[in-house]
């Protein structure tokens, strides 16, 4: 699995995050940025690597609830 824009994602730790864009940053090139349940913003890398324990949720609401 590769992350991707738009999607929400759970970490097998707890943590969750929402990809919001994709884009060119000078210290780390390529990256995505993610808005993260802790109110983070942070860049996510977009290889397969990157994802290991991590899983897409079902659905936005999962993301959602977080915040009711």
């Amino acid at each position: 699995m590769k992350f991707k824009v738009g999607g929400y994602y759970k970490h097998s730790g707890g943590e969750h995050m929402h990809v919001l864009v994709s884009t060119r940053t000078a210290v780390y090139g390529h990256a995505m940025i993610a808005e993260f349940s802790d109110g983070t913003f942070r860049p996510v890398g977009s290889d397969e690597a990157n994802a290991v324990n991590w899983s897409e949720l079902e659905n936005k609401k999962e993301w959602d609830d977080l915040f009711s």
